[in-house]
């Protein structure tokens, strides 16, 4: 009888700990969270951001600046940061308009005083700001009607495509920027080396 209950502490012993690596993994899971902002494209003329839907659901609204003033915007594509050589995540929109806007994200932390303003989130104790800013704008002779970016060329860079009423359009302003960005980023290292 000692040792089936000996067996039968054990087995309540190998239960609980197995109980409380399963509610560890859990919390583990839960505290991993991975942010999944939305761009909406508002057919009567302007593009918005929603932070981190899957918290916040679509409750505070960022509406990107200037995408108001070229009609209907028709297309929205998002550049991520893994595909930028030293830049920053872009969002570019196409319009009816005819215009182009690629904007990036700039992230401010906010003082406690001012905890209230708009498009605030809080990460681990920290506020932030998020504010959206044109990066770069181009003029088309058409409406823009579908975005694409890929490095279509294969020669490393991103290449953005863009699908106007009459054609296709191939534009390298983002591969013009990154090649910038890698040359300066090797005088810098030539010039801290001493080889310069």
């Amino acid at each position: 009888e000692k040792e089936k209950e000996k067996e039968k502490d054990e087995r309540n012993v190998r239960e609980e700990s197995e109980e409380s690596e399963e509610e560890e993994e859990e919390e583990d899971e839960r505290s991993v969270h991975l942010q999944l902002n939305l761009v909406v494209a508002v057919t009567i003329g302007y593009a918005i951001i929603f932070r981190d839907v899957t918290r916040e659901g679509i409750t505070d609204p960022c509406l990107l600046p200037g995408s108001d003033q070229h009609d209907s915007v028709l297309c929205v594509s998002v550049i991520p940061e893994q595909k930028l050589v030293n830049l920053k995540q872009q969002i570019i929109i196409g319009t009816y308009g005819q215009q182009l806007i690629s904007y990036y994200e700039e992230q401010q932390r906010i003082e406690p005083w001012n905890i209230f303003s708009s498009n605030t989130q809080t990460q681990k104790g920290t506020t932030f700001d998020y504010t959206y800013h044109v990066a770069w704008e181009s003029t088309l002779s058409h409406p823009v009607y579908a975005l694409l970016v890929e490095d279509i060329r294969e020669e490393g860079y991103i290449d953005l495509v863009v699908s106007t009423l009459y054609g296709l359009h191939l534009f390298s302003p983002l591969s013009k920027m990154q090649k910038r960005k890698q040359l300066l980023g090797q005088i810098k290292s030539l010039l801290e080396n001493g080889q310069g």
